[in-house]
């Protein structure tokens, strides 16, 4: 769903400034936002512990959006498709879910700024994710077994066989979301869609609302 139409499916005012195709929100709109997600993301509220995530979300500009999430035959942006799907694979067998289709996030702001323009995640409903407290970014692990690649062979064997050895090394786990958030390592989050706050807005909010969503 777009965040147009949930916005009205919600009953939000539609007052979108023509000009820059951006909403101005009022102060009972934001009221209503911020029940709205701590009603809908309980299970992410209380497995966070008042902890954030944050992802960098490209050029986005609203204030607040409500996205979807793909789960499957996801494209990767930038992991080699092959190393895409046998990571899948593997989550899939040890895991339970092919953690590669994904949102993925971090406790680390600053490491989210990096990506786009920096939004706290409110996973909604039920969701699974996963983690490691030994990578940091899966993607940067990987890269340094990537050095090999030829056109007619693409990664040597032997190398795709260390990745993978070191993968079983980090101790990946799907327990302990508030420990994941503070140590700032990628979270590999599986939900249906999640609520997205750009993080001035959020800042701006009356501190009595932003305890609401921590």
């Amino acid at each position: 769903m777009k965040s147009k139409d949930f916005l009205k499916e919600a009953g939000f005012m539609n007052a979108w400034n023509n000009e820059d195709n951006e909403h101005a929100w009022t102060e009972n709109e934001w009221a209503k936002i911020v029940k709205t997600i701590h009603r809908d993301c309980k299970p992410f509220l209380v497995q966070a512990k008042g902890q954030s995530l944050y992802r960098g979300l490209g050029n986005a500009r609203d204030d607040f959006m409500k996205k979807t999430v793909r789960l499957s035959d996801r494209v990767p942006k930038d992991m080699p498709e092959e190393i895409h799907t046998k990571l899948n694979q593997y989550f899939l067998m040890k895991h339970g879910a092919k953690f590669r289709n994904a949102l993925f996030v971090t406790g680390d702001n600053s490491h989210a700024g990096e990506y786009g323009n920096l939004y706290k995640i409110y996973p909604i409903g039920n969701f699974e994710y996963l983690w490691s407290p030994k990578v940091n970014d899966l993607f940067t692990h990987w890269e340094d077994y990537a050095y090999d690649w030829n056109e007619d062979d693409g990664y040597s064997k032997e190398n795709l066989k260390k990745f993978h050895n070191e993968i079983l090394k980090d101790n990946y786990t799907t327990e302990n979301l508030a420990s994941a958030i503070k140590r700032g390592n990628e979270i590999m989050l599986r939900c249906r869609s999640y609520y997205a706050i750009d993080e001035n807005s959020f800042d701006d909010l009356p501190e009595n609302w932003q305890e609401m969503l921590k």
